[in-house]
């Protein structure tokens, strides 16, 4: 028999009583932070948008679209691959899991305690999930690929070390941990690539 605290409904009618116990006792309170979608830059596809004006936080938003579009890279890999063995198709399994649950966890609660700028006051900045690049273009050639992910998961671990230095986004600074890689060639890459995904987490 299962027990009724395993149904996720129950978690949900649990939340929804814990809001409306906080909500009786100050009726001002509110759950969520005062976030507002907001661009670095307004894509080629957007007509208007909400543009963020603080430096700092343009940083940390490219910083999450990003990872966004290297999660997208990887996936795409995994459900199209070719020649990758089994330990490497483990590793394009799981590297989108690991970005997700222990890079952009951290990452988010970030950039939405960031200020969009002078224009929108009291308001913070969401994440748009906006892509620069086409993350679903894909490399048919396995070298070409695993180079690629690796070099754009080289730039994010340089984005965080950079960003991680600067005052309330420590947050970030974890990611400065590299992998030291000794094998050349192909090989160099692969072991890179797993190297990489275990020093992202956890944070």
């Amino acid at each position: 028999m299962i027990s009724v605290k395993k149904i996720p409904m129950d978690t949900f009618v649990g939340i929804l009583e814990d809001l409306l116990a906080e909500q009786a006792a100050d009726p001002a309170f509110s759950p969520a932070r005062p976030v507002e979608p907001a661009f670095a830059r307004l894509p080629p596809d957007v007509e208007a948008g909400t543009l963020i004006e603080d430096p700092t936080t343009a940083q940390v938003a490219d910083l999450a679209n990003g990872l966004y579009e290297v999660t997208l890279q990887v996936l795409s890999r995994y459900y199209i691959h070719h020649r990758e063995t089994a330990a490497e198709f483990d590793t394009l399994a799981r590297t989108p899991k690991h970005l997700m649950n222990w890079v952009m966890r951290e990452l988010g609660p970030v950039l939405t305690a960031l200020p969009v700028g002078p224009s929108r006051p009291g308001r913070t900045t969401g994440p748009t999930f906006d892509i620069a690049r086409p993350a679903i273009f894909l490399l048919p050639h396995q070298d070409a690929a695993w180079k690629i992910i690796k070099e754009r998961l080289d730039a994010l671990q340089q984005a965080c070390a950079s960003l991680g230095q600067q005052a309330g986004l420590g947050a970030l600074a974890p990611a400065r941990r590299q992998a030291a890689v000794d094998e050349p060639g192909h090989r160099q890459t692969r072991a890179q690539h797993r190297r990489l995904t275990a020093a992202f987490g956890p944070w």
